[in-house]
């Protein structure tokens, strides 16, 4: 992560009241994730990119739930909030606080929708062939 981006990046979530050891985590996450597509600039990644990072952390031994989630939530920060990328400004996102939601949740608090919402006939089909542990955080991602 270039220093300008993490000095921001770092503001950013300064600015929102996030304490210093969750801000530590999402840095520590964000720079996880850049050097899983370390052949792509932030910029110009996808959901396709995050499901990807998603599925292969969730398989990951003594993963739980509530870690996928605020890896997501992570990502979340740095492509709405920070980049401000319109597909992830879009897209449903787990409330910060949440420990392990079921897949169903629909958030009604949030203004945004809720799983039910997103999962169609053509996403369940898509869904099966993968892991079905932790996989509430990668369904947020719906195929393009």
């Amino acid at each position: 992560m270039d220093t300008v981006l993490k000095t921001e990046f770092r503001n950013l979530l300064q600015q929102k009241n996030i304490p210093d050891k969750i801000a530590r985590w999402h840095m520590n996450r964000v720079q996880d994730f850049e050097r899983f597509i370390s052949h792509i600039p932030l910029q110009e990644c996808t959901q396709q990119h995050i499901r990807d990072y998603l599925s292969i952390k969730s398989q990951g031994k003594n993963i739980k739930d509530r870690q996928i989630a605020r890896m997501d939530e992570s990502l979340r920060l740095l492509f709405a909030e920070y980049f401000r990328l319109p597909w992830a400004e879009n897209r449903p996102v787990l409330p910060a606080n949440a420990a392990s939601p079921p897949p169903s949740a629909t958030f009604q608090n949030s203004g945004r929708p809720g799983f039910k919402d997103i999962i169609n006939a053509g996403w369940k089909t898509a869904m099966t062939s993968a892991p079905s542990r932790n996989c509430s955080a990668i369904r947020m991602y719906p195929p393009p």
